[in-house]
């Protein structure tokens, strides 16, 4: 898949949907995640999943709590990635909200047009 066409919901779908069940068993929000596993089920290099994640994630989406310590999405330790699972999940839900924001008067134009459209057909077929 090519850089330009990667796109942040459906990084952020594949990493919630690929570590779905972990975070059902786990008493943790953080789950460790495999890199690897989640760039080939995405079809890029495992680099720019990392780089995603780990920098442009974080720095966009990343939040303060109440006494300004920063609360990451995606943390290193130890050699190893984990995830924030409940913050990614209401990362996911607003990026969501904003693609139907987006979607819907698009679908509203498109509704009036097929029906201005029938309209001027009923007219000269008439």
């Amino acid at each position: 898949m090519e850089i330009s066409k990667i796109k942040h919901r459906k990084v952020i779908e594949t990493t919630l949907k690929v570590y779905y069940k972990k975070f059902i068993y786990s008493e943790s929000s953080l789950i460790k995640i495999n890199c690897k596993l989640v760039s080939a089920n995405l079809g890029i290099d495992e680099r720019i999943y990392r780089h995603l994640i780990e920098y442009h994630y974080n720095k966009k989406f990343g939040m303060k709590n109440n006494e300004g310590k920063t609360i990451d999405i995606f943390t290193l330790k130890k050699e190893y990635m984990y995830v924030n699972y409940p913050l990614l999940v209401s990362i996911n839900a607003d990026l969501q909200l904003e693609n139907n924001k987006f979607l819907l008067p698009i679908w509203i134009s498109s509704a009036a047009l097929v029906v201005a459209a029938i309209g001027v057909w009923v007219k000269f077929t008439t």
